[in-house]
């Protein structure tokens, strides 16, 4: 005799396993936040990358791109997996605009607190 298989489940009908996964899943998310900034922007010295588009790629991981756009103020927010990512900015000429000296690796940790991470970018001498 096979007696049937019973599972406990909330009143939207998941299951306490499928609950628990979501719950797991929701426990890796970080926050990430800062601002884009031209450091020799030709008009003025620093200036707001406004609608600054760069490319976070997690560590270890070739297909695992994110695209983030700054707003109008420069600015930037999004959450992710936690984890190690690298940051890549180029123009359409496919220059690196990433200043030198500037952190290229930001660490995402599980959790409510965001991580900080101003970026600067120096456009190529020539325009």
């Amino acid at each position: 005799m096979t007696l049937p298989f019973k599972t406990a489940v909330d009143k939207n009908g998941q299951s306490k396993e499928a609950a628990q996964a979501a719950d797991d899943l929701y426990n890796q998310i970080g926050g990430i936040k800062g601002q884009v900034v031209i450091v020799n922007h030709p008009r003025t010295r620093a200036y707001p990358g406004l609608r600054y588009v760069f490319v976070l790629q997690r560590a270890g991981c070739q297909n695992c791109l994110i695209g983030v756009r700054t707003d109008i103020d420069g600015r930037y927010k999004l959450n992710l997996g936690a984890g190690k990512y690298r940051l890549y900015c180029e123009d359409t000429d496919r220059t690196d605009l990433v200043r030198r000296g500037q952190p290229r690796e930001v660490t995402v940790k599980p959790g409510l607190q965001d991580v900080e991470f101003d970026i600067e970018l120096e456009l190529p001498r020539n325009r």
